[in-house]
């Protein structure tokens, strides 16, 4: 089914008249019938019944109508975005997609200066990695930051920084005395984390599955809930989970313990991306140099949001 067919469905519904619709549509009404007919096929519902001239709107007619409307008012949402984004192509603006932790990006935009460089206006828009990368392709950003980096033969990716993830338990947890830690050992831990939502949890179950192996999680929160935890669980003996080493002091501190690995690294890479084609980075090096630099200077206070949020809860 296609766009075409969405609108004759919604026209012939308006005139209930199969003639007038189709002189709306610049059509013939022969056309039009044959059209409806190969709607209701690739249904496979009948949508109207037949008397004569007259048509009667089924029940799968009237079932279906709420839905035809949401994917024209969709197609009509999604051509009014294209059409705001081709004149506001000639404006000085360059557009960024984040898929990063949320917290990151929350930290990025209260601090408010990363909006411009010189007469160039910076605009962010948050999503998960697909999101991220299907907009990137179809040219609605102009530059992409991800954690982990995107991986496809269309996109080149320039490492803004690289973080090494620990172990942190609480102090009367099993694992609390020791030196360090393998992957092999993430095994038999229970973890608490973060929902399977957010960008920080899907990044640390893909770093995971590198190692064939699945966690398990005891708890799994959304952040005022994972903060409310970690309050919670100090110096008992089920609190687990993996996080970068430069956040552990400010968001957990007393009643935890950082067990780095030994025998493999666990590291969580942030990346800048841009469709190679476009050359984007040679085109606005100046500003492709800023946004580089302001990011990674961004790290501070993303730690010091996150630490600021864990004494909110």
């Amino acid at each position: 089914m296609n766009y075409q067919q969405v609108k004759q469905y919604l026209t012939i519904v308006k005139h209930m008249n199969l003639s007038k619709a189709a002189e709306e549509l610049y059509i013939s009404q022969p056309a039009l019938s044959l059209a409806l007919g190969r709607l209701e096929s690739e249904l496979d519902v009948q949508l109207f019944y037949r008397e004569g001239k007259k048509l009667i709107i089924s029940p799968a007619g009237e079932h279906l109508y709420h839905y035809f409307k949401e994917l024209k008012d969709a197609h009509d949402r999604l051509t009014q975005a294209a059409a705001e984004f081709r004149q506001n192509e000639g404006n000085s603006f360059i557009t960024i997609g984040f898929s990063v932790s949320t917290l990151f990006f929350s930290a990025l935009s209260i601090t408010g200066n990363f909006d411009s460089f010189q007469s160039v206006g910076i605009k962010k828009l948050f999503g998960d990695e697909e999101q991220v990368l299907a907009i990137l392709k179809n040219g609605m950003i102009d530059f992409a930051v991800t954690c982990p980096p995107i991986i496809d033969d269309q996109v080149t990716n320039q490492i803004l920084f690289s973080e090494q993830y620990i172990l942190v338990v609480s102090s009367g947890h099993p694992f609390a005395s020791r030196k360090s830690i393998s992957i092999a050992d993430l095994k038999n831990i229970e973890l608490t984390g973060l929902n399977r939502y957010q960008p920080t949890r899907l990044h640390n179950d893909q770093m995971f599955q590198e190692y064939h192996f699945t966690p398990v999680y005891a708890h799994e929160l959304d952040y005022p809930d994972y903060y409310a935890a970690i309050k919670e669980c100090a110096y008992t003996d089920h609190f687990a989970n993996l996080i970068p080493e430069s956040f552990f002091e400010k968001t957990y501190g007393n009643g935890y313990v950082a067990i780095p690995f030994s025998d493999d690294t666990m590291i969580r890479r942030t990346a800048i991306s841009w469709l190679t084609e476009k050359k984007y980075n040679l085109e606005h090096k100046e500003l492709f140099d800023y946004i580089i630099q302001e990011i990674q200077s961004q790290r501070k206070h993303h730690q010091q949001f996150s630490g600021e949020m864990f004494s909110i809860h």
